[in-house]
């Protein structure tokens, strides 16, 4: 029973057996309106269920990830790892216990390059209706690097300017 008495019933308990582990508390709550976030979560916890997030890591792609992680960091990784976020790439080098190596230096030069007026008229024509995935329109560029100068220069996903004073 939760704190307001009421019992999860057997049909409530395998809605969140089949939807938890692979969706999480949200995927169980569009199942199970009446149930609370947290009561979700404490019922999963008590039938000892855990959420995956993310598809796992083949074998190849932590290769890849020790091999370029330490001369680049996440930016050298997401270079192969295009469907892997850059939050999932740091994490999961944390988890090996990967650490960059002092050679970053070198190839960190290639990712705080300046940007040309080039890469920014991309940026303006593209951005607004592309948003991150403008990054396949720029090599070398993070999706990072590409929302944090979107911002400088006020250009949001939808066309509409932060500030024109900082347009161009």
């Amino acid at each position: 029973m939760n704190r307001k008495g009421q019992a999860w019933t057997e049909e409530e308990i395998e809605i969140v057996k089949k939807y938890y582990p692979i969706g999480g508390s949200q995927a169980v709550k569009e199942h199970l309106k009446k149930r609370s976030i947290m009561a979700i979560r404490g019922k999963a916890a008590a039938l000892n269920l855990f959420f995956k997030k993310g598809p796992t890591w083949t074998e190849e792609e932590v290769e890849i990830l020790r091999q370029y992680y330490p001369i680049g960091g996440v930016g050298a990784v997401k270079e192969y790892l295009k469907d892997r976020s850059e939050n999932a790439i740091f994490t999961k080098a944390t988890k090996l216990h990967i650490t960059e190596h002092k050679k970053r230096h070198e190839y960190k030069k290639r990712y705080n390059k300046k940007w040309t007026e080039e890469e920014i008229d991309i940026l303006r024509e593209f951005y607004p209706t592309e948003g991150e995935k403008v990054t396949e329109r720029l090599p070398g560029r993070t999706q990072d690097q590409c929302t944090a100068m979107a911002k400088h220069k006020g250009i949001r996903k939808n066309g509409a300017s932060f500030s024109p004073s900082l347009s161009r």
